[in-house]
């Protein structure tokens, strides 16, 4: 049950990140694409730095424009979540990106043949609907553009996932799999790099090296974060890892509340009575929902 270990700490990971990402596109980046540029070039360079490590796998064709497939969704996931995070709070907006286990399932039960009990899509769906209750509150103009950018981000990240798992299985090597996807996203990358480079050095040289530096340390742990799913993914069930990483939206909550109770100035989220209440009671929903499905 090591894989369970590795999906929470995963989901613990990405809240921080989540929190940090925030930070930055509330006080420092106005154009939240380019936010996306950094986590980019890291995933990308990850990719070529296993590949000249452990060469390059022998595989077919299709598993090559799979891996372009599943690169290039994970390209679009990335600059859709940031849009989303820019025009919403985190602790609304990211629990609706978990909306995509049901979906990973579905696409896990098709592609990968994996087949569970009642009681684990029990947890499923318990799980969904705890992070759509969660996103219901107060929802205005701007957090329903919100939803529908994280909605199809968590969307590419399920097509993500099981091309993933796939190619992990039928390689026999997850770290292959790995940097196949992560050079499959150069192929979609590059024009958002081209384009938006310029946007970046412009931040650097208004906010100082700074901002680059926070970018890069964020970036790095949330590749931590991405590999450590990725090998509860190889050794677990993509359905599966994909719903306990799905705590994410509780360890957000707590770093947001700590956040707005401590350092308001830096970052600050509702938390009032009756908006405490209604998202407790849907990561309780949540929680409930991991409990099935382990």
């Amino acid at each position: 049950m090591s894989w369970v270990l590795f999906s929470v700490l995963a989901a613990a990971i990405f809240a921080l990140c989540v929190m940090v990402d925030k930070f930055m596109l509330t006080k420092w980046v106005r154009n939240p694409l380019v936010a996306s540029v950094v986590f980019q070039v890291i995933a990308v360079l990850s990719g070529f730095g296993i590949w000249w490590a452990r060469g390059f796998p022998v595989m077919s064709f299709a598993d090559m424009l799979l891996a372009v497939l599943g690169g290039t969704s994970l390209v679009f996931m990335v600059v859709l979540y940031f849009m989303a995070l820019k025009l919403g709070e985190a602790s609304s907006v990211i629990p609706l990106f978990w909306t995509n286990v049901p979906i990973t399932a579905l696409l896990g039960w098709i592609f990968l043949g994996e087949n569970f009990s009642p009681c684990v899509y029990v947890g499923v769906v318990l799980v969904t609907a705890g992070a759509m209750l969660i996103s219901s509150h107060g929802i205005s103009f701007h957090s329903k553009k919100a939803i529908t950018f994280i909605f199809l981000s968590g969307l590419c990240n399920a097509f993500s996932v099981v091309i993933t798992k796939y190619l992990s299985n039928r390689l026999n090597d997850f770290w292959s799999a790995f940097a196949l996807t992560r050079l499959g996203m150069a192929f979609a990358s590059i024009p958002f790099i081209i384009i938006l480079f310029p946007g970046l050095m412009q931040l650097v040289r208004e906010r100082g090296k700074r901002v680059i530096v926070l970018m890069v340390w964020n970036e790095s742990m949330n590749l931590v974060a991405v590999v450590l799913s990725y090998i509860a993914l190889v050794i677990g069930y993509a359905s599966l890892v994909n719903a306990l990483t799905a705590l994410q939206p509780l360890f957000v909550f707590m770093f947001a509340v700590l956040a707005s109770v401590f350092i308001p100035k830096i970052l600050k989220e509702e938390i009032s009575g009756s908006s405490l209440l209604l998202k407790f009671i849907a990561i309780s929903l949540m929680f409930g929902g991991v409990l099935f499905i382990t």
